[in-house]
């Protein structure tokens, strides 16, 4: 299970809640996180500060083949539609945890090569923003 909190006291999970599974979401109620909802389909998810974007590990045919994918708030306060990161990210299909620096400039996450794992960072202008008018 991965926790990835947001600004506005909304935590966002993976996992199996009352039998829902996927990328969920809580907000405090009195000061407690007792009720889940689905957000999506995903694992491991990285939430923008302003929860503007939500960048997850979509898993393929099976386990062992993972690749990473970005959803944008639309004006609706909606998930918009899934968007795979570039090949550039996803060059062998097995990378995972995306992250985002504080600063925002650099993006980063895990590749599998021979079994191995290691961290691999990119400029975060890989990761388009929009505005609200041109997401989803």
């Amino acid at each position: 299970m991965g926790i990835a909190p947001a600004n506005k006291s909304i935590l966002y999970l993976c996992g199996e809640v009352n039998k829902v599974s996927g990328i969920l979401s809580s907000k405090p109620i009195d000061g407690e996180y007792t009720q889940v909802k689905k957000v999506i389909d995903g694992v491991h998810p990285y939430i923008s500060p302003d929860e503007s974007y939500i960048v997850y590990d979509k898993i393929g045919a099976n386990w062992e083949e993972t690749y990473l994918c970005i959803r944008f708030k639309n004006v609706n306060g909606q998930w918009g539609d899934e968007i795979i990161l570039p090949e550039s990210i996803n060059a062998t299909k097995t990378e995972c945890f995306g992250r985002m620096s504080n600063d925002e400039k650099y993006f980063f996450f895990n590749r599998i090569v021979n079994g191995n794992g290691d961290i691999y960072w990119v400029s975060s202008k890989i990761i388009v923003r929009r505005t609200p008018s041109e997401k989803n």
